[in-house]
């Protein structure tokens, strides 16, 4: 978790060492674009910047009834709103 650190300079050197056999996910939060740790991976080769955004309530409630329609099941307000809240985002 990279918090109020910034690896910019980690990404840049590990771009450039070409390392194989080997992966390192940064969890950095919202990164501006203009972030030196984003804009390091972007220009990296061998990096990625990948944008991952909380599901709603709607992305949920539609995740849920695809799933069911496809398993032919149904399920009751009460399972649904159980089901909800144990779904993270």
């Amino acid at each position: 978790r990279a918090g109020s650190r910034s690896f910019a300079a980690g990404v840049d050197t590990l771009a450039e060492m070409g390392v194989k056999d080997c992966r390192i996910v940064i969890e950095a939060g919202e990164l501006r674009p203009e972030s030196p740790l984003r804009k390091a991976c972007e220009k990296a080769k061998t990096a990625v910047a990948i944008g991952c955004y909380p599901d709603t309530e709607r992305d949920l409630a539609k995740l849920m009834d695809d799933e069911l329609r496809i398993a032919n099941l149904r399920i009751t307000q009460d399972a649904r709103a159980a089901l909800m809240s144990f779904l993270g985002g």
